[in-house]
């Protein structure tokens, strides 16, 4: 595929545009919690919490109830939120991907899985996602990757033509789900594997 049938790029969020240091935060989680460390990543990772809550199925408070019952939080639902939104970093080289294929005349959207904790960054740490043509949240549309729906969604809110758009996400689940639906599915690992992977597709674009 060519260059010149490429038209749009659609990043995701966590751990591609952005870093997510959810060892630190599951230290704070215990710090003020009476369940330990490996107690609390346990049900991170095991339990469909994290997904009710970048879905919008549960909210701030809800998420803080489930904290208290499950794992003791004891903590006020502004320090939840601190906590939360200190572990994420921008990832400055893969930002500066986004801008330079903006700046090279591609569309560029963000897609994320992202908790209202998080979505209330846009104005301050993520607000580089304004600077991308659109972008569109799991907690504000009801639906989360890999569902089809939520891709389906991006690309009739953006009309945008699956084959000429390239999809990037650090999840071979999501990338599979974006493929299955006709564009070009990038897994990212590092900005180089990720500048790498782009380069036969955008062989104009230096960034």
């Amino acid at each position: 595929m060519s260059a010149e049938s490429i038209r749009n790029i659609i990043f995701d969020l966590g751990n591609v545009l952005n870093r997510c240091d959810l060892d630190w935060g599951i230290r704070e989680l215990a710090a003020n919690s009476t369940a330990d460390e490996a107690t609390i990543r346990a049900w991170l990772a095991e339990s469909d919490v994290i997904d009710r809550f970048d879905s919008g199925a549960l909210s701030e408070e809800g998420f803080q109830n489930e904290l208290a019952r499950v794992v003791g939080w004891n903590g006020t639902l502004e320090l939840l939120r601190t906590i939360w939104q200190e572990m994420l970093s921008e990832d400055i080289e893969m930002v500066g991907l986004l801008r330079a294929l903006q700046e090279k005349g591609l569309h560029v959207y963000v897609l994320s899985n992202i908790n209202p904790m998080h979505a209330r960054l846009l104005d301050s740490s993520l607000k580089f996602i304004l600077d991308a043509h659109g972008y569109v949240f799991s907690c504000e549309v009801g639906m989360i990757k890999p569902n089809r729906e939520i891709f389906e969604h991006t690309l009739e809110k953006f009309s945008l033509v699956a084959s000429e758009t390239i999809f990037i996400d650090d999840r071979e689940a999501n990338v599979a789900a974006a493929r299955e639906l006709g564009m070009i599915g990038i897994l990212h690992k590092s900005f180089q594997e990720t500048k790498q992977a782009l380069a036969p597709y955008l062989s104009g674009v230096r960034a």
